[in-house]
């Protein structure tokens, strides 16, 4: 977990309204209405996201379960997906390809038919995998209005930033070089437009 380990990779996000203001019973209340499903692994076929507890990853309670730490407000991501190895896929296309061919006198198998054919299986040996959770920590610090996301995998972070903005009905901005110098009320403006027009600029307030 990003939060326990020495070294993590981490992006950093800011609350762009600076008018909402949740407190802690309504954030619980909407981490409960967007945690994790309970779904069957035999009913999962594209990847599945909700919110977790940072205590309880698979039987979260966001009733009792700890989310504030301090001045913090910590949860998790659990995003649970399905992988059928490779090697698995190619091993039941050579089996099932060689019985197709014997059963209708072909010598090969067409583009087509091998594509369907392995669509075929991936959907039949998925159903019969199971899930794969991974989890994420979520730092959320309500007094600089910024959370820290801990990965920086494009698609998790997409999913991150679609499933908050849903939960919250608040807007959160990726924080890099440029949002920073924007977000930073400590920089002047003509200051800031200068960073803006030159990327070599020294940006500090003396």
């Amino acid at each position: 977990m990003g939060l326990l380990t020495s070294t993590s990779s981490f992006l950093r996000y800011k609350i762009d309204d600076e008018s909402q203001e949740l407190s802690l019973e309504k954030i619980r209340l909407c981490l409960k209405e967007n945690q994790f499903p309970e779904i069957a692994d035999s009913e999962i076929s594209e990847p599945v996201s909700g919110w977790t507890s940072y205590e309880n990853h698979f039987d979260p309670d966001f009733e009792s379960d700890h989310i504030k730490y301090g001045n913090y407000i910590v949860f998790c991501l659990r995003i649970d997906k399905k992988s059928v190895p490779k090697k698995i896929i190619d091993k039941h296309m050579v089996l099932e390809s060689k019985k197709i061919m014997q059963e209708t006198n072909k010598d090969y198998l067409s583009k087509n038919e091998k594509r369907k054919l392995k669509e075929d299986i991936l959907l039949r040996l998925s159903l019969q995998m199971p899930s794969i959770p991974d989890v994420y920590d979520v730092l959320w610090m309500p007094e600089k209005k910024e959370v820290i996301f801990f990965t920086t995998q494009k698609s998790v972070n997409e999913i991150f930033e679609t499933l908050f903005r849903l939960t919250f009905k608040t807007s959160i901005v990726r924080l890099f070089p440029y949002t920073r110098v924007y977000f930073d009320d400590g920089i002047s403006d003509p200051k800031k437009d200068l960073f803006y027009s030159s990327s070599h600029i020294n940006i500090q307030e003396s």
